[in-house]
C-alpha cells in the first residue's frame, strides 16, 4: 500500500548520532557556507564541467574502466538495502560494489577490529572523525593523502577550503570530505502545546525553562495524561545539554583564547551554569525521568505518543510526523526553534561534526597500492556528487520511490519499498549542500529553512584539523570522566565541590596536556 512521505533529502542522514542526528538536513533551495563559499547546485545539475577539471597529467588511468570494489560503511537501519537502488548506481559508474555493512550500534568496535586487523576495503566509511583509533591509523599511514589529487575531478575539487581543513590533520587529509550542513540543532517543539496554553516560541533560556514547565504541569494535551517539557535519551550531553551550552554562550567543545592557549568546555563558567540550569530541569521533573537510559528509538515513541513538548534537533520533525499518524488526529503540530539566548539577544546553535563535514571517504593503501588505481577509485567517489547518483541514494527511482511535484518539491511516494530500497544508503551520500529541493510539507521548509539559517549562527569546534597525542589516546575517556559528573551533578549525586574535584582530576589526567598541545598544533597550522 503506498503511503505519501514528505522528507528532505538531507535527512536521510538522520541517525542515532548522528549523525544522530549525524541524520544526520537542508536548506530551501539555497545555500552558504559561512566559512567559504561552497558549490551550491539549485537546478540539480552537476556543479562543475568535466572539462574543467585538470589534465590527468603523466596519471596513467582509465575513468571509464570497470572498477570492482569494496565498501565498508556505516548502517543506521534494521537491514542493509535491496539491490534495487544500488545496482543502479552500479551500472551508472561501470562498477562492481560489494557492501560490508557496520551496523551504528558496533561501529566503534567492528571500526577498531578492522583497523587492528587489516581487513578494510577499497573504501572505508569514517563518520567520526575525533575517534582516537581513526585518526591514529591516518597518522601511521594506512590511508592515502589525498589534498594532492582533488583537484583532478570536477566535484571533488569543489569541496571547500574549510570543509578540507576540518577534515585534515594538520594540514593532511586522509578521507574525501562528506559535505554536510553545519548543524541542523535546536528545538522541535508541540506548537499546538504552546497554542493550547497560550505560550510563545520561547527566546531566552528563562523562557524555555518555563515552557517546559507549563508542559510538564499545566496538562497541555487538555487530557489529564501525564506530559514533560524534554524528552531526553542516553546521549543527553551531546544533544540537549550541548544545545543549552550553545544557547548560553558556551563553546563547541574547546575555545580558542586570545593568546592562542585552550580551554575545555569544562572548564567554563557556561558550563558551570548548564548544569545548574539542568540540575533544576531535573528537581522540577520537567524531563522523562529515565532519559539516562531511553535509546533513541524509544525517544521518538514517547515524543510522538503526547508524552514530551521539546526534541533536542531539528532534523527529525518529518520522522516524528510520521510516527505520530493516526494518533492526533490533526493536532499534532511541530515547529523548529533555535534563537533562544541567554538573555543577551546573541543567538548560538552548537555545530555538528567536523564543522560541515558528516565523516570521509577514506581509502586504504593496502587495499589500492597505485596511484593510478587510486585516480580509478576517485573519479568513482567523484560520481557520487553527480545528481544521478545523488538521486539514486536519496530517492530511489522517479516514479517508483517519489516524485517532483509541480512547485519542485521532492516526495517520497512509496514509503515501504523507500524504506528498503533506499533509506539504509543514506550515510554514503556524498553532499547536503550542492543539490536541495524545497519541501511540500510546511513544517519540513520551515525546518529546513532554520537548518539553512544555522550556517550563519553555528559554534565550531576548533581542534577540528589539529593534533593532540593525548586526545588521540585518551580523549574519550577523559570526555567520559567529565560526562559522568555532570550527569551526577545535574542529577543530584554530588555537589559542586565534587564536580571541581573531578575537574581538577581531568585537568592532571591529561586534560592539561590536551589543551597544550592542541595549542602547539595551532600554534603550527597559523605560522
Amino acid at each position: 500500500m503506498k503511503k505519501k512521505l514528505l522528507l528532505l533529502v538531507a535527512c536521510l542522514l538522520t541517525f542515532a548520532l548522528v549523525l544522530t542526528a549525524c541524520g544526520d538536513d537542508s536548506g530551501s533551495g539555497t545555500a552558504t557556507d559561512n566559512n567559504d563559499n561552497d558549490v551550491v547546485d539549485n537546478g540539480g545539475t552537476d556543479a562543475t564541467d568535466a572539462d574543467d577539471a585538470p589534465d590527468n597529467g603523466e596519471l596513467d588511468w582509465d575513468p571509464d574502466s570497470h572498477l570492482e570494489l569494496t565498501w565498508m560503511t556505516i548502517l543506521h537501519t534494521p537491514n542493509p538495502p535491496t539491490n534495487v537502488a544500488y545496482s543502479l548506481i552500479e551500472a551508472a559508474t561501470n562498477t562492481t560494489i560489494d557492501w560490508i555493512w557496520i551496523p551504528d550500534a558496533t561501529r566503534n568496535e567492528r571500526i577498531t577490529t578492522a583497523l587492528a586487523s587489516g581487513e578494510l576495503a577499497t573504501i572505508v566509511t569514517f563518520t567520526d572523525l575525533q575517534n582516537p583509533t581513526v585518526r591514529n591509523a591516518m597518522n601511521a599511514g594506512v590511508f592515502w593523502e589525498l589534498s594532492p589529487f582533488l583537484d583532478y575531478f570536477p566535484n571533488l575539487s569543489q569541496i571547500s577550503e574549510a570543509r578540507r581543513r576540518s577534515a585534515s590533520i594538520e594540514g593532511q587529509l586522509y578521507g574525501i570530505p562528506l559535505e554536510r550542513w553545519a548543524t541542523r540543532r535546536g528545538f522541535t517543539v508541540r506548537q499546538d502545546w504552546l497554542d493550547n496554553l497560550g505560550l510563545d516560541t520561547p527566546t531566552t533560556m528563562d523562557e524555555l525553562f518555563e515552557v517546559a514547565y507549563q508542559f510538564t504541569h499545566n496538562d497541555p494535551n487538555g487530557d489529564g495524561s501525564e506530559t514533560f517539557g524534554f524528552i531526553g535519551r542516553t546521549e543527553w550531553i551531546m544533544m540537549s545539554f550541548s544545545n543549552t551550552l550553545a544557547f548560553m554562550g558556551g563553546p563547541n567543545r574547546w575555545r580558542v583564547e586570545d593568546d592562542g592557549s585552550f580551554t575545555h568546555a569544562f572548564e567554563t563558567d557556561e558550563w558551570i551554569e548548564n548544569m545548574q540550569w539542568w540540575r533544576r530541569v531535573v528537581d522540577y521533573g520537567l524531563i522523562n525521568p529515565d532519559f539516562l537510559v531511553t535509546p533513541t528509538a524509544d525517544q521518538n515513541q514517547l515524543f510522538a505518543q503526547g508524552r514530551g513538548g521539546l526534541y533536542p534537533n531539528l532534523t527529525n520533525i518529518g520522522a516524528l510526523r510520521n510516527l505520530a499518524e493516526g494518533l492526533h488526529d490533526d493536532e499534532f503540530a511541530l515547529a523548529p526553534i533555535n534563537r533562544v539566548s541567554n538573555g543577551d539577544g546573541v543567538y548560538r546553535v552548537i555545530g555538528e561534526g567536523a564543522n560541515g563535514v558528516g565523516g570521509v571517504f577514506s581509502i586504504p593503501k593496502s587495499e589500492v597500492a597505485t596511484e593510478a588505481e587510486l585516480m580509478r577509485v576517485l573519479s568513482f567517489i567523484d560520481r557520487l556528487f553527480d545528481r544521478d547518483i545523488h538521486m539514486y541514494i536519496t530517492g530511489g527511482i522517479e516514479g517508483e520511490h517519489y516524485q517532483f511535484n509541480d512547485d519542485g518539491s521532492f516526495e517520497v511516494i512509496d514509503t515501504d519499498a523507500w524504506t528498503v530500497d533506499v533509506q539504509p544508503l543514506g550515510q554514503n551520500m556524498a553532499s547536503v549542500v550542492r543539490i536541495v529541493h524545497p519541501q511540500a510539507h510546511p513544517e519540513l521548509q520551515a525546518r529546513d529553512e532554520f537548518i539553512l539559517e544555522n550556517e550563519g549562527l553555528s559554534v565550531f569546534n576548533p581542534t577540528f584539523g589539529l593534533d593532540s597525542e593525548t586526545f588521540n589516546q585518551r580523549g574519550a575517556d577523559l570526555d567520559m570522566m567529565m560526562h559522568d559528573a555532570t550527569t551526577q551533578y545535574v542529577m543530584g549525586a554530588i555537589d559542586m565541590d565534587a564536580f571541581l574535584a573531578v575537574l581538577e582530576d581531568w585537568r592532571n589526567s591529561g586534560g592539561r596536556q590536551m589543551a597544550e598541545e592542541f595549542a602547539a598544533s595551532y600554534a603550527r597550522m597559523n605560522q
